[in-house]
């Protein structure tokens, strides 16, 4: 286990956050441009939240009818928005994936697939990873939940059945850029 990695979290948090890291090692040697890009949080020992894993929302409840990769949409939204804001980390700004996704030349599905359908404080800026461990991993009420489900899911089965289209994540952009405003603004829990 990595030494990073907090002892006293619970056996399976451990493993998938070892899991993580091994991806994400692998992930950034394998590309050229993060294989040398020595600001990775990963290469500098910081630790890393996770805060959402696609294969954590799949089994369970999850629709037999919706694809694997549905239970990933609301979290493709986010980290849309913290690349349309450039709040994603120095580390992953230049990716292509987020060129293309700027340019909307990549889908919502395309993003996240990229960054292994994982949410996770080292993919965003220090700001917007603070603004996170409340806006999206709040301990109370986690408020982007309550804000997603509530626009885009309130006519649907489930917020599963939610599309991973441009148009909805327009729909929900607004709404995490103004509680982002409310929390800097105000420095407080939102």
């Amino acid at each position: 286990m990595d030494e990073h990695i907090d002892p006293n979290l619970p056996p399976e948090a451990r493993k998938d956050l070892q899991d993580i890291l091994n991806g994400l090692e692998k992930h950034l040697t394998s590309n050229p441009h993060h294989a040398t890009n020595a600001s990775s949080p990963v290469s500098q020992g910081e630790s890393i939240r996770v805060y959402d894993k696609g294969k954590w929302h799949a089994g369970g409840d999850y629709p037999e009818d919706l694809e694997p990769e549905r239970g990933s949409t609301h979290i493709a939204m986010y980290l849309a928005w913290a690349v349309d804001n450039n709040h994603i980390a120095p580390a992953y700004a230049n990716d292509d994936i987020t060129a293309q996704f700027r340019n909307r030349q990549a889908s919502l599905l395309e993003l996240i697939e990229w960054f292994d359908d994982v949410l996770a404080s080292d993919l965003l800026t220090p700001e917007a990873a603070a603004f996170s461990d409340r806006y999206y991993d709040g301990e109370q009420d986690p408020l982007y939940f309550s804000d997603y489900s509530n626009l885009l899911s309130a006519d649907l089965p489930t917020t599963y059945h939610v599309e991973p289209t441009i148009e909805n994540y327009e729909r929900i952009k607004p709404v995490i850029q103004q509680r982002f405003e409310t929390w800097k603004q105000n420095n407080t829990p939102l």
